[in-house]
């Protein structure tokens, strides 16, 4: 996470020098912050050809999720125009077939289990981007700015606020019951 595509990074040789079964891939993986896809699409291909992260992607299994800035927006949620878009770069990135259920619903979130019965890991990567609702700056609120608070955000308590949305909790829900030791 917090990777900058466009500068060296031999952390990517250490973590290939690690053997590891998987790498998971946090958010802030790529910095787009754009809305035209040839941007997002940009970032993307500049990770995908670096030649230490491509060296580790060759050996280990890539698992990822976005935040913010490899979505395309700083702090951006559902109301990003490009987010559709977006998607699909992230997508491209993953090289997922066309078929792949991650291609047929709004949102990047996925999960996986790895291992045999008695020690299966589930990986659950959600997405708090694509399905968010905007966030409140506090100049905007009716509240006062409590002492202390870091951010520029107000707390939002009405019912139809959303960081996954209806369809991801309830995906959510059924990966909970999927048998896994540890998740």
């Amino acid at each position: 996470s917090c990777f900058r595509q466009t500068k060296p990074a031999p952390i990517w040789q250490t973590i290939r020098e690690t053997a590891p079964d998987a790498l998971v891939l946090l958010g802030d993986n790529v910095y787009a912050d754009s809305a035209d896809p040839e941007v997002i699409a940009g970032a993307w291909q500049a990770l995908a050809a670096h030649p230490e992260f491509a060296a580790l992607r060759q050996q280990t299994q890539l698992l990822a999720t976005w935040d913010d800035h490899d979505y395309g927006q700083d702090d951006g949620g559902g109301e990003f125009p490009a987010r559709a878009a977006s998607q699909r770069c992230f997508q491209d990135f993953l090289g997922l077939a066309p078929d792949d259920p991650r291609r047929q619903r709004a949102g990047v979130y996925h999960a996986e289990i790895h291992g045999e019965p008695g020690r299966r890991v589930q990986f659950i990567l959600l997405d708090t981007r694509f399905h968010r609702s905007p966030q409140l700056r506090w100049q905007e609120s009716d509240q006062q700015r409590p002492a202390g608070m870091p951010g520029p955000y107000a707390s939002q308590h009405a019912s139809e606020v959303t960081i996954l949305g209806a369809e991801q909790w309830q995906w959510l829900e059924e990966q909970l019951r999927q048998p896994a030791e540890v998740r």
